[in-house]
């Protein structure tokens, strides 16, 4: 037989320790690294958009 005792958790015992916000330390850097390079994809898509306004020529051959 063994000697040592096994410890079994409480309900009362402070909980763990989860990282940031309940969330672990590398989840929660490769979530917002994730978010970054969305965003940074989106920016690079914005920038190289060209906004060109189409001109709309309207003619009125009723009134002439």
């Amino acid at each position: 037989m063994t000697d040592t005792v096994e410890y079994h958790r409480s309900r009362y015992d402070p909980p763990k320790k989860k990282g940031f916000m309940g969330v672990p330390i590398p989840v929660l850097l490769a979530s917002v690294g994730f978010v970054l390079v969305l965003f940074g994809l989106l920016v690079v898509y914005l920038i190289n958009m060209q906004f060109i306004l189409k001109e709309v020529r309207y003619s009125d051959d009723a009134v002439d």
